[in-house]
């Protein structure tokens, strides 16, 4: 019996963190179908990298060397040392340059309704980002529910950036949502402001209720520079993307 690598890849890509059976499919049929080229860079940089890349002989971060770039660099002062959970955090930490990111949370409903969540915090460090994450955590839900306001939660978001007196190189807003907007003007009117403030919307839509909201979003709500969306199967996945869609804004060069 010949094998089905569609299916095969399919599901050798659910192994991802974060990937369901949506997104494996997509991801599949896009490699396969319009992007050959990259599909076979891909294979064969995964096939280099589990063959060569092992953990650093100091800090055991991962590398494809004896010691990691962080590790064999001069500059570094060897008397410091930076505790970390997993080499993500790592490669967070040293994508702030040493200034550190800028970040708060909106709590938001319908065009009437949004709050900010614990003030702006200024991350540099592991500790720093334990410390904010305590804050998150402890925080009551200010907003109780109600509409959908997109356009609402970025016009609030615009003006505390505008406003919070951080200079900064690069300003993203996060939205993440479940459903489209039902109340307000449409969130493009005002994507398409940020744009001019040179403000980047990215976007984490949650599918299992409204399949197709993902086009929802690239058509009227992510845009700006280097603007992207990631997509959750459901709301167990949530957490896993929410991470990795940090981890790859932070990761992304201000340039």
């Amino acid at each position: 019996m010949s094998r089905d690598l569609v299916t095969e890849l399919i599901n050798a890509l659910t192994i991802l963190p974060g990937v369901g059976k949506k997104s494996a499919q997509r991801m599949a049929l896009y490699l396969l179908d319009r992007n050959k080229d990259g599909a076979s860079i891909l294979a064969n940089v995964m096939k280099d990298a589990i063959e060569s890349v092992q953990r650093c002989d100091s800090c055991r971060m991962l590398t494809s060397n004896n010691l990691c770039k962080i590790c064999s660099d001069a500059s570094r002062d060897i008397k410091k040392i930076c505790i970390v959970e997993s080499p993500s955090d790592v490669l967070a930490i040293e994508s702030t340059g040493g200034n550190g990111i800028a970040v708060a949370m909106v709590q938001w409903s319908d065009n009437e309704e949004q709050a900010l969540v614990g003030g702006w915090h200024i991350i540099k460090d592991a500790a720093d980002a334990a410390e904010y994450a305590r804050i998150i955590r402890r925080s009551p839900r200010i907003i109780a529910g109600g509409q959908t306001s997109i356009a609402g939660a970025l016009s609030f978001s615009i003006n505390e950036i505008k406003n919070n007196n951080i200079d900064s190189g690069r300003k993203v807003i996060d939205v993440s949502g479940d459903g489209r907007a039902n109340n307000g003007i449409h969130p493009m009117n005002i994507r398409n402001l940020a744009i001019e403030e040179n403000i980047t919307i990215n976007g984490l839509v949650i599918i299992n209720e409204e399949p197709f909201l993902d086009g929802y979003f690239e058509r009227g709500v992510i845009g700006g520079r280097g603007g992207f969306m990631m997509i959750a199967e459901d709301y167990r996945d949530y957490a896993a993307m929410i991470l990795q869609k940090l981890l790859r804004e932070i990761g992304m060069p201000v340039s």
